[in-house]
């Protein structure tokens, strides 16, 4: 049982004289004497009964014909707030179940502490919460967040490096920046039931910025269709990282979402994606293949810079824009499309794709850029359309084939 600030008794009171503990099984009678009225219609009445010489305070439960004792109890029997620890409570008369008596945090560490948070008013765990005195936050091992919290604020296991396992309840709509930033014994991310987890629920919708950045054991995230939105960098560096799902509801690529990831292999871009932000996948050398959808209009620059594993990409008809160094240092691409809609490109958009053999270039192409094939060491032909009015400086420097 968790440890709380305080607990109710479960004594069902009707206005006719009956009372019940139901969790106790203990029976009560007496003559509950009412001060006005008998329908509930103003709560904040007080009753009291009259044969047990006590007064206090009794709330309408919503109908005409029980009330529930306010009244805060002890393992002692004696009225209190903040008695501890929840291992001296006695009998069976706390509501189990009460939002009161969940805890906001429990959390365990690798030397043995546990650390209980009982809920408050504030509905956001902060980092304050995650990193208590007298607590090594750094030795943090598990994490288990209550339902009494619906939001996880900036930085609020930022270096918990120990930390393999977050339970984050449904009551969670808002994941703030840089959350789990360098949690690097994180191992996935799941939804409920995974192993070892960050456990993100449906009702989330927004991943913030940095989310996981750093998290270097993390190997694999799954993400509900409820997110729309991921921030910049939510992913970068996640050097463990073999595989990711993006749900359709996603319809832009961050900056850096995926940047450094140099365990992942291969990618799904989703159907909705119009835009790939600039340093998306900057540096995911393993990256062997990337499906690019048809919906995608843009791709920023530096977006596929280092993918040093990448041998093909088709790039989709409704690219109209390529930013600068996208593909830069591609060192084993050999062959790649660009589409007829793309009218310029730009400063070192292909430059270090030392196994590009050949390429054409659309005849609404009017500009080719300051080194944008520099150092293109295979390649052997390249068709420049006549509608070419501008070549920049050093465009095809050191293609020595």
């Amino acid at each position: 049982m968790s440890k709380c600030k305080y607990y109710l008794e479960k004594e069902v009171v009707s206005y006719d004289g009956g009372i019940t503990w139901n969790e106790t099984g203990v029976t009560r009678k007496g003559n509950l004497y009412e001060e006005s009225s008998e329908d509930c219609t103003d709560p904040s009445v007080q009753y009291r009964w009259i044969n047990m010489n006590i007064s206090t305070d009794w709330i309408c439960d919503g109908t005409n014909k029980y009330y529930k004792q306010k009244k805060q109890v002890s393992y002692d029997g004696i009225i209190w707030q903040d008695v501890t620890p929840a291992e001296y409570q006695r009998g069976s008369i706390y509501e189990v179940n009460s939002p009161d008596c969940q805890p906001k945090l429990q959390a365990t560490y690798s030397n043995g502490q546990t650390y209980y948070l009982t809920c408050d008013g504030n509905t956001t765990l902060t980092s304050g919460d995650t990193k208590p005195e007298g607590y090594e936050y750094s030795r943090m091992t598990s994490a288990v967040i209550g339902d009494c919290v619906t939001s996880l604020d900036d930085w609020v296991f930022h270096h918990c490096s120990s930390l393999t396992s977050v339970t984050i309840p449904d009551s969670v709509t808002t994941i703030d920046v840089y959350a789990f930033e360098a949690c690097r014994s994180l191992t996935s991310i799941g939804l409920k039931g995974s192993d070892a987890s960050v456990e993100i629920p449906s009702g989330v919708t927004t991943l913030s910025e940095g989310l996981f950045d750093d998290c270097s054991g993390l190997t694999g995230a799954t993400i509900p269709n409820s997110v729309t939105s991921i921030g910049d960098w939510a992913f970068a560096n996640c050097s463990g990282l073999t595989s990711i799902d993006i749900p359709n509801s996603v319809t832009t690529l961050s900056e850096g979402l995926l940047c450094d990831c140099i365990g992942l292999t291969g990618i799904t871009i989703p159907s909705g994606v119009t835009s790939i932000g600039n340093y998306a996948f900057q540096y995911c050398s393993s990256l062997t293949s990337a499906t690019i959808p048809n919906s995608v209009t843009n791709i920023g620059r530096w977006a596929f810079y280092n993918c040093t594993s990448l041998t093909s990409i088709n790039i989709p008809s409704g690219v109209t824009s390529i930013g600068e160094t996208a593909f830069g240092d591609c060192t084993s691409l050999s062959s790649i499309n660009i589409p007829s809609g793309v009218t310029s490109i730009n400063y070192q958009a292909f430059a270090g794709c030392s196994s590009l053999t050949s390429i054409d270039i659309p005849s609404g192409v009017t500009s080719i850029g300051k080194s944008a094939f520099q150092y293109c060491s295979s390649l052997t032909s390249i068709n420049i359309p006549s509608g070419v009015t501008s070549i920049g400086d050093g465009a095809f420097e050191e293609c020595t084939s």
